[in-house]
């Protein structure tokens, strides 16, 4: 059984014991019909959520790695609609890309990196790191994830104790 941050950042990207069937084969088959259809440049055993935006208008301008898990709401694009501006926008190999997340255009996140919920990318992210916020920043470096961008044992023991440590640190009272 797992516990703390693993556990967390598994239940997260819903690859916990209690994940069906049903959900893995449609995201697989999502990121399947995105490649062949779409023309995605996507990994073969990349996870993408239905309701993940991809970019249709400039579909060939996005590189999707293997292993990769894009989350529900996120959105990869590789164009500017306010102007026309069509670029190519990578996620590397191994990479998680969290709820809501926004990847803009021309940015590259490196191999093995965790982009946190919520999160606006507008600058590259070097390969093994965590970014969060808007703009985004590395929260973490050096960092190894395994398939789908799960945070690997020694990375999620050392998480948990900075969450505990945040955690056991007096919180300002709020009238």
């Amino acid at each position: 059984m797992k516990h703390g941050a693993g556990a967390a950042l598994s239940g997260l990207m819903g690859l916990s014991n209690g994940c069906g069937f049903v959900s893995n084969t449609l995201m697989a088959l999502c990121a399947t019909c995105r490649r062949i259809l779409a023309g995605n440049d996507i990994g073969r055993d990349t996870r993408i959520a239905l309701r993940a935006y991809i970019d249709l208008t400039n579909p060939r301008g996005v590189h999707i790695g293997e292993g990769t898990f894009v989350e529900t709401g996120a959105a990869v694009l590789a164009h500017d609609p306010s102007r026309p501006f069509h670029t190519h926008t990578y996620i590397g190999r191994d990479c998680f890309i969290g709820m809501r997340a926004i990847i803009m255009p021309g940015v590259t996140v490196g191999d093995q990196s965790i982009v946190l919920p919520g999160s606006l990318v507008k600058e590259d992210v070097p390969a093994g790191s965590m970014v969060a916020g808007c703009p985004a920043r590395v929260m973490r470096s050096g960092i190894r994830t395994g398939k789908y961008g799960v945070l690997l044992e020694a990375g999620a023991e050392t998480l948990a104790q900075e969450v505990e440590a945040v955690n056991s640190s007096p919180q300002p009272q709020i009238c």
